[in-house]
């Protein structure tokens, strides 16, 4: 038992928790085509990021050229 109980304190190792302020705390989802899928896999791959980081910023950047929002 004192083995388990100096496992559990001890922290464990990973990533450190984000900034409030940068928390994705919702998704988007939107139907695609599986060739659109692909599409967008491929382009995400090509520049080294995954499909969020690689969508994320083209759809803000879209949202605030046509709508002016600044969130």
């Amino acid at each position: 038992m004192l083995f388990l109980q100096l496992i559990m304190k001890i922290k464990k190792a990973g990533r450190p928790p984000k900034e409030k302020s940068t928390r994705k705390d919702v998704d988007l989802r939107i139907p695609v085509t599986s060739d659109q899928k692909e599409a967008i896999v491929e382009a995400a791959r090509i520049a080294g990021l995954d499909m969020a980081a690689w969508a994320r910023p083209i759809l803000l950047a879209a949202a605030m050229g046509e709508h002016g929002s600044k969130k």
